[in-house]
């Protein structure tokens, strides 16, 4: 600053000077524009550490230069702390930003220009249990980043101006269910993985007897409903794959019953259509006196369902619904036609809708479990056992798990068993375990028909695909 310059600004001086009598070493300065400064100054310059203070309110303690404040600082303005680096009058760099008053809320990272930029993390509790930590752009979230709600929910991804988008993960502890896939505008939106826990009291275990109890979708979304191509495995064994809208089943697709049998054909509101499709056995037909009931091989001029196929269409289940519970109608359709219901003929009883009249459903639940459990405790320890064994048939970097076998240990459990024989050799059991894997017949006939949808090549070309072994 000039000394002419300072003598139509600085009201009042009062400190060291230079020779010249410019401003030099220690000082205090009132400003006409009611600043008042109180520190080191250097050939008529705010320079080194001191403290300025403004008629707003906003106080900087710290370091100066020329006249700019510059370095690492102190800014307090009302109840909001800044403490870091500073640049050209500006938080800049590494810094954090706290309140005085009984607020949590804390950031601490790197800043441009005033604003939150590069990486840092915004915690919204005293305990550091909520928080956002990633990078940062222009004051918004915005790149990849981890973002830990209060309920225990979490984020960890894509993010673009302050939304999640991209890919990235969604947990959602509090529903037992993740979400990893495309993200826009803070929804799923393009190719994601749903997979979401049936809902049964009390029921906390994760080994491998409880995996068959998740729900699992994997295709296309829209705006988070599940839309476009997509396949969901239920909890029971079931699996549909096709054409979905709104979160419903709309259009051509093949649903797989827990015992094999398959219908292809026309889905509507999340129902089928039996007078445009097929039920097909497990191996591809039914005997002839079933085979003739279904609505492919009515007579003609018989072109619309019968009164039970129309019964069946408005009330039989579509499988488990979102929540993974299964529904009691389809299990009428046992012993008659082909239905879109529960294919078992055998009795099935589902432990949970015992429960819906007892006092404590969860601890009643929990004891059930355990006595099955009792009497299944070889089956699960030999599961138990070959899940996490270190087999010689799998490579060292191989992954393992707790819920299902690989081809190695399945070799290794069926040599330990002495199932293995010249009779019954190693290739024999392999060849039975390929076809095991294969889907039917009648989805493999719809995906071929299905590639020319560009969103359902997008799905079936992805690795993890859910038939591909």
């Amino acid at each position: 600053m000039e000394p002419s310059l300072q003598e139509k600004t600085v009201v009042v001086y009062a400190g060291d000077r230079s020779e010249t009598g410019q401003y030099h070493g220690y000082g205090r300065a009132v400003f006409s524009s009611g600043q008042v400064y109180d520190g080191e100054w250097q050939a008529g310059h705010m320079h080194g550490r001191g403290r300025i203070s403004f008629p707003d309110g906003v106080n900087y303690e710290g370091a100066f230069v020329t006249d700019h404040i510059s370095g690492t600082g102190v800014y307090h303005w009302g109840n909001i702390l800044y403490e870091g680096e500073v640049h050209n009058w500006l938080r800049h760099g590494a810094g954090m930003l706290s309140f005085t008053d009984s607020s949590p809320v804390v950031y601490q990272g790197q800043w441009q220009n005033g604003k939150r930029h590069g990486r840092g993390a915004l915690y919204y509790d005293a305990n550091k249990t909520a928080y956002y930590e990633g990078e940062w752009q222009d004051d918004m979230k915005h790149g990849q980043g981890t973002s830990m709600y209060p309920s225990g929910n979490s984020y960890t991804g894509s993010w673009f101006q302050d939304k999640c988008q991209g890919h990235g993960t969604m947990k959602w502890v509090t529903k037992d269910q993740v979400y990893t896939g495309e993200w826009s505008n803070d929804l799923p939106n393009g190719l994601g993985v749903h997979v979401w826990q049936q809902g049964i009291p009390g029921l906390q275990s994760s080994n491998h007897a409880m995996v068959y109890m998740y729900n699992r979708y994997f295709g296309m979304f829209k705006d988070g409903k599940r839309h476009g191509a997509g396949l969901l495995w239920y909890s029971n064994g079931a699996c549909y794959e096709g054409h979905w809208e709104h979160d419903k089943k709309q259009g051509q697709g093949v649903y797989v019953f827990e015992d094999g049998i398959v219908f292809s054909g026309q889905f509507a509101a999340d129902r089928p259509v039996l007078d445009a499709g097929t039920f097909l056995g497990a191996a591809g037909t039914f005997p002839p006196e079933i085979q003739a009931a279904t609505p492919s091989n009515r007579p003609s001029g018989s072109s619309t369902a019968t009164p039970r196929d129309a019964a069946l269409a408005a009330t039989a289940a579509q499988g488990p619904n979102a929540e993974g519970s299964s529904t009691a109608a389809g299990a009428a359709t046992a012993s008659g036609p082909p239905g879109f219901g529960q294919r078992i003929s055998a009795l099935q009883l589902y432990i949970e809708d015992l429960l819906q009249d007892v006092d404590e459903p969860a601890a009643t639940y929990k004891a059930i479990s355990n006595l099955l459990v009792g009497h299944n405790s070889e089956l699960r320890a030999l599961y138990d056992r070959y899940c996490n064994h270190l087999s010689p048939f799998l490579a060292t970097e191989a992954s393992r798990n707790s819920w299902a076998l690989q081809a190695g240990q399945l070799w290794e459990m069926l040599r330990d068993s002495q199932l293995l024989s010249r009779h019954v050799q190693l290739q024999q059991a392999c060849e039975i375990l390929q076809k095991a894997l294969e889907p039917p017949p009648a989805v493999m006939e719809h995906r071929q028909q299905a590639l020319s949808s560009a969103d359902i090549a997008a799905v079936l070309s992805q690795p993890q695909h859910p038939f591909d072994p």
